[in-house]
């Protein structure tokens, strides 16, 4: 449904036909259908990570957790993210954050990062 909603303008304009838009649609299904599959698989690979080594060190997921709440970007408690006292308790038992917290840490680390790197000079050094 992105894609056509993608490729809307094209076909309001006249650039490409419906009929056209409909037969690329059906040819890039496959391809699409293992791009967004792959995308999933890294996505839950990296939550993994994430959580052996909050396992080695919860003390870098806490900083990451509080830097992105201390620079506005992270509201832990609309998303439902650990106290430090909680924190805190669960190292003490030898827990982690839970995949679901690390993958709304995750997300917001994304964010942050591209928010970041389109406020710098990166995006147009040649």
């Amino acid at each position: 449904m992105n894609l056509k909603i993608l490729l809307a303008p094209a076909v309001r304009d006249g650039a490409l036909s419906p009929d056209r838009r409909n037969s690329l649609l059906e040819e890039i299904t496959e391809a699409v259908a293992e791009l967004v599959l792959a995308n999933n698989r890294s996505q839950s690979l990296a939550i993994s990570l994430d959580e052996l080594r909050s396992r080695e060190s919860l003390d870098e997921v806490r900083d990451l957790m509080f830097a992105l709440e201390k620079a506005g970007e992270l509201d832990r408690a609309a998303e439902g993210l650990p106290s430090s006292d909680v924190l805190y308790e669960r190292k003490e038992r030898g827990q982690t954050m839970a995949r679901p917290e690390l993958c709304s840490l995750l997300a917001h680390a994304k964010l942050s990062l591209k928010t970041q790197l389109l406020a710098s000079r990166l995006p147009d050094d040649p």
